[in-house]
């Protein structure tokens, strides 16, 4: 069995406890000033403003960017193209000059050319 005082002190404690919890209840249930609705309407249609302001302006640099990543891409396709022409180029030039100094030698070996 509990004691009186025990059960005293249980109940102060549990009505200080509701106490507390009906206080924060009716502050929440208060109505609200008209003013101060409009105030926070207006500051959340500001931000609702900036937030699609802020979406469009990030879809705008975000389609810049992807334009120019295509470009780039692009730009090193038609490079690599370039790269790919002048080594065969190159490779043909070298293939040339060394079948006319393998004729030169052969002639001079020979003593006539091949051509």
């Amino acid at each position: 069995m509990i004691s009186n005082r025990t059960y005293s002190l249980c109940c102060q404690k549990f009505f200080q406890f509701l106490g507390h919890y009906f206080k924060v209840l009716q502050s929440l249930t208060q109505r609200v000033p008209e003013s101060a609705l409009q105030r926070w309407e207006d500051v959340v249609n500001d931000l609702q403003g900036e937030a699609a302001r802020l979406q469009q302006l990030g879809l705008e640099k975000g389609t810049r960017m992807q334009e120019t990543l295509e470009v780039m891409q692009l730009v090193c396709l038609q490079s690599e193209n370039e790269i790919v022409i002048i080594i065969k180029r190159e490779l043909w030039i070298y293939l040339e000059l060394s079948a006319s100094l393998k004729n030169a030698k052969l002639s001079e070996h020979i003593g006539f050319s091949l051509k």
